[in-house]
């Protein structure tokens, strides 16, 4: 089964840790079949990982962390996360897309988990305290990651 959840950053600026008010199901959908997110397509998150890391026009950014990988666009305006074995998500994939509109930033996330429920809950969490301290800026690397989650698997 796959976790499939999706963040607006403007629609998700509570702190409330009640899973059901935070993910309702708008914002979060179990799914089977193929995961897809930005146009490309696997048979599996593990899948949609390797897909990213082959795409042309994404780097892999420099990130101290030995439970995820970071690959961006050269205007870090497109970002994709992946998780590697030692987080309790692992698989998960999340991709931060930042936009301008009429002269506004605005941050859109998305994410494959097919991880434990609850690690995937709370990967998500992390990333939606990130987005909002980012508040839709394009931040070097070291801020592509969750405080919580880099802290705890720094190397």
């Amino acid at each position: 089964m796959v976790t499939r959840l999706i963040l607006l950053v403007a629609l998700a600026t509570g702190q409330s840790t009640d899973f059901d008010a935070i993910f309702p199901d708008l914002l979060l959908s179990e799914a089977n079949g193929p995961p897809s997110m930005c146009g490309l397509s696997a048979s599996s998150t593990e899948g949609l990982a390797q897909s990213v890391r082959a795409t042309a026009g994404f780097a892999k950014a420099e990130v101290k962390s030995n439970a995820f990988e970071v690959y961006d666009t050269a205007d870090r305006m497109l970002e994709f996360v992946i998780t590697l074995e030692p987080n309790p998500a692992h698989p998960a994939v999340a991709r931060r897309e930042i936009r301008r509109e009429n002269g506004d930033l605005h941050l859109t996330r998305y994410m494959n988990c097919s991880g434990p429920r609850e690690a995937c809950n709370r990967l998500f969490l992390d990333f939606r305290a990130l987005d909002s301290e980012l508040g839709g800026v394009p931040a070097d690397n070291s801020k592509s990651l969750p405080a919580l989650a880099a802290d705890a698997h720094e190397q």
